[in-house]
């Protein structure tokens, strides 16, 4: 057993004595004087004697218990610590938010971390040595540092002081989840359960607007103690995206890459968004190891009051160093303020020289140079290289010929004839895409019933619906929508009304269904989709999830053969525009982005074998058994894909979770009752989450302080106390033998009076 207040504990269990030994000095004997009626009285005594003993004894026994009583009551034992109630101490886990957020400083210099760690380390110093402390880290995705709970109070201060500010976004979800099974066993050993949150509550630290994980709802005898949200913030700007129009910069024979547009969209939060201000923008384009801080171009956004967001386009002149494997590395940084994770942003650019393209289609022989002559991918020959000049190298390729090495040094494919690939063939090209390639497919011309849908459907996993039979337009044809396009031709958007008002759709092989990720890039007046595109495995709902990274790959379908039977596409202006973004932006968007944000996991294809940081030396192996938790990538920076021959396969941008840096302060019963919807309802009258306790975050420590913990048995049994006195006044009367009856004195059940 323990207690609260050990010495007074002991202090009062020796009072018992005290009753002892007045009881022993009063048997002391004295000295008999003999007088007339003593005679009568020794004889009633002795006749009485063993009884008064037995009450005597008593009358002892009750005082010394009253004494132990109210000893063991100012005491306060901890039965619950003792496991005499079935638990052992207090199991105490501190949920530390260290996502973005938490970086942000204050006007002393000192971060939210650096509070939240301060804080931990006054409460751990307050837990017995019969209390477990477990620690979990709330950037995202939550790790477990000490689950379950340890009373190694030393081992876990340790890790706490090593703990770091990470780029992604703060996941209190995903750490009640993962302390839920440890919580649940510690409640039905009998010991008391205290989670502890600590964070600012920032609106990029909780956002109240997504529910929390209710792993923890129906644990209503949980102790929840949680940092008071911060009333003031010191705002923060961030940079939100980097969208370079060009994701593959092509330099071409002479070597020099045009320049290029970049997007870079800012947000302010936080009090900072009613005041005027500036934010400077820096860009510069260099290789991964070579990444500074010199800009080679430089813009200043001025804000308004009010504004939030702003979006602002950079000219960057061409300054590449040529063509890489890997590409190269776009950054923009901003002025350094509260939270400096989100002041920089990557992108990756692919620099090549010329693109790959392959034509798959029979090898023709003969035929005039007529346009009324020319086949789809004549056409389409045509238009990926209108000039000599172009940097775009074209490969036909037979359809018996579409295999793994042949497909391996391509970008895109264009697929004009698709009933004359095989199931095969199908399946090579949908790993072609999942490595990072683009296939374009149109319906072939002099085929009645198409069945060639079907096997490029099972392969590629779009959830698309295209029709059987060729569908024949009235006379007039149908024209092209003019105000509705998709994001592969942002680059002539506004050329696009007037290159697609003449074109004239006179069949297709209709569109029927389509997947809510499919993107159209063209339709027709009617609203019908003629031009669409999606990344494989996009309709996938059934089959396993085959092996691909993640947002790359682009399957394209144009709706119309590209010759003129079908249309007058192939022989108006539209056709060489529209075919050279495809190729040029649908590649881009295929080899994908190579950027993601912080907290997710590093997609990966079966050539990937393993990333590694540039700069740190870090290293994540592709592993399809490790968990999201253990492959996630939680800080920025870039990463190099590598094969399993150590051959760079790319860059991939890591950047900070715009969501988590988000400073906007939350009041405090927004934030209770958000905790309380997951922790328990807690509702007591009208306020929703009062379990929910706040500490004092000028003595944190006292929360969890043994002073300020009520005993369970310290009122019992100052209530015995009590009772044992009442029993003894009422036995001590009784067994006072002094009463007055009739005309003698009754003394220990003899009368003595006028008879003797």
């Amino acid at each position: 057993m323990t207690f609260m207040h050990a010495g007074l504990a002991l202090a009062g269990v020796l009072c018992i004595a005290v009753p002892i030994l007045i009881h022993l000095l009063l048997r002391q004997r004295r000295r008999p004087i003999v007088w007339a009626a003593m005679r009568f009285l020794m004889e009633a005594y002795k006749r009485q004697r063993r009884k008064l003993r037995l009450q005597q004894l008593i009358l002892l026994l009750l005082r010394c218990a009253m004494i132990l009583l109210i000893a063991l009551a100012i005491g306060r034992p901890l039965l619950e610590q003792s496991g005499l109630l079935g638990g052992s101490g207090r199991v105490v886990y501190f949920l530390v938010d260290n996502g973005l957020a938490a970086g942000a400083t204050s006007d002393t210099s000192e971060s939210a971390l650096d509070r939240h760690r301060a804080a931990v380390r006054e409460m751990i110093a307050e837990l017995s040595a019969d209390d477990q402390a477990g620690l979990v880290a709330l950037g995202g995705p939550a790790a477990a540092l000490v689950v379950p709970a340890s009373s190694d109070h030393g081992a876990v201060t340790s890790l706490l002081d090593g703990l770091q500010v990470v780029d992604s976004a703060t996941d209190l979800s995903g750490a009640l989840d993962r302390v839920a099974p440890e919580i649940n066993a510690a409640r039905e050993s009998g010991a008391e359960v205290v989670l502890v949150i600590l964070s600012d509550f920032y609106t990029g630290s909780a956002d109240v607007s997504q529910p929390l994980s209710t792993a923890l709802v129906d644990f209503d005898d949980i102790t929840v103690i949680a940092s008071p949200p911060r009333a003031s913030s010191p705002g923060n700007v961030q940079i939100v995206g980097v969208e370079p129009l060009r994701s593959v910069v092509l330099t071409g024979s002479g070597g020099v890459a045009s320049d290029q547009n970049v997007r870079v969209t800012l947000r302010r939060t936080g009090p900072i968004q009613a005041e005027a201000g500036t934010s400077r923008i820096k860009l510069r384009v260099s290789s991964a190891e070579q990444q500074a801080d010199d800009a080679i171009r430089e813009q200043v956004v001025r804000w308004k009051p009010g504004q939030s967001e702003a979006t602002v386009w950079v000219k960057l002149d061409a300054a590449t160093e040529g063509e890489t494997s890997e590409g190269q590395v776009l950054t923009a940084s901003i002025d350094r303020d509260a939270v400096d994770g989100d002041n920089t942003f990557r992108r990756t650019i692919a620099v090549r020289e010329a693109l790959a393209v392959g034509v798959i289609d029979q090898r023709r022989f003969g035929g005039g140079p007529g346009a009324d002559s020319k086949a789809a991918a004549d056409w389409i020959r045509l238009a990926l290289q209108p000039t000599t000049g172009t940097p775009v190298d074209v490969y036909d390729i037979e359809p018996a010929q579409v295999d793994a090495p042949t497909l391996a040094g391509l970008d895109a494919v264009f697929v004009p004839s698709p009933h004359l690939i095989q199931e095969g063939g199908w399946d090579r090209l949908r790993q072609f895409a999942d490595r990072g390639g683009m296939v374009i497919v149109t319906p072939p011309a002099g085929v009645a019933v198409h069945l060639w849908p079907d096997a490029m459907e099972r392969s590629f996993g779009v959830g698309w619906r295209l029709a059987r039979e060729v569908t024949t337009a009235p006379e007039a044809g149908w024209r092209l929508d003019e105000h509705s396009f998709g994001s592969l031709l942002t680059l002539i958007e506004s050329e696009l009304p007037t290159l697609v008002r003449p074109v004239v759709v006179d069949r297709t092989l209709a569109i029927e269904e389509v997947t809510t990720g499919t993107q159209t890039v063209l339709s027709l007046r009617d609203g019908r989709p003629w031009l669409v595109a999606a990344e494989p495995g996009e309709g996938d709902d059934t089959d396993a999830p085959r092996a691909r990274e993640s947002g790359r790959g682009l399957l394209i379908y144009l709706g119309s053969a590209p010759e003129l039977a079908w249309s007058t596409l192939p022989a108006m202006p539209l056709m060489v525009p529209l075919t050279q973004e495809l190729v040029r932006q649908g590649v881009g968007e295929a080899s994908g982005a190579w950027s993601m944000i912080a907290g997710g996991a590093l997609g990966a294809s079966p050539a990937t074998a393993r990333f590694e940081r540039i700069g740190s030396g870090d290293v994540i192996m592709v592993d399809p058994e490790r968990t999201y938790g253990e492959s996630a990538v939680r800080n920025a920076g870039v990463w190099r894909a590598l094969d399993a021959a150590a051959r760079s396969r790319g860059l991939v941008a890591v950047n900070a979770d715009p969501a988590g840096g988000r400073l906007a302060v939350q009041t405090e019963g927004v934030v209770r009752g958000w905790l309380a919807e997951a922790l328990g309802d807690g509702t007591v009258g009208d306020e929703l989450g009062a379990g929910v306790s706040w500490y004092d975050p000028v003595a944190p420590g006292r929360m969890l302080s043994s002073d300020e913990r009520g005993s369970p048995v310290a009122l019992p049994l100052l209530i015995a106390a009590l009772a044992l006195a009442l029993l003894e006044a009422l036995l001590a009367r009784w067994f006072s033998h002094a009463s007055i009856d009739g005309l003698g004195v009754s003394v220990g059940g003899a009368t003595a009076g006028g008879s003797a």
